[in-house]
């Protein structure tokens, strides 16, 4: 019985190229929010941001798990708690609010 690390190492080698085929960078403008009024508020907005891209790329919506890798950058002087926007963020790139056309399936 082989295990993960009996492996030759061009089967890693593979494994990783095929992964970067299938990353996705997004970058979406905007202040970091959190749940709340302002979280809603700019909710559309970063949902249409997504799908704008992700359509760009040629892409679909996911429909099983994903990794996830964020980098936030924030201008305030007080910016809202990290977890509070990640959370939020993964609540976002779920169903989608907006009201604009959807991407075909």
């Amino acid at each position: 019985m082989k295990r993960a690390w009996d492996l030759p190492d061009d089967f890693w080698v593979i494994q990783r190229r095929a992964r970067l085929l299938r990353t996705l960078r997004l970058s979406i403008e905007g202040e970091p929010e959190r749940k709340g009024v302002r979280g809603h508020r700019s909710a559309v907005a970063f949902q249409q941001q997504v799908i704008k891209q992700m359509t760009a790329a040629s892409r679909r919506p996911f429909t099983g798990p994903v990794a996830l890798d964020l980098s936030l950058k924030s201008t305030r002087k007080n910016p809202p708690a990290i977890h509070r926007v990640a959370k939020h963020i993964l609540d976002l790139l779920g169903a989608s609010q907006s009201r604009g056309p959807a991407p075909a399936a």
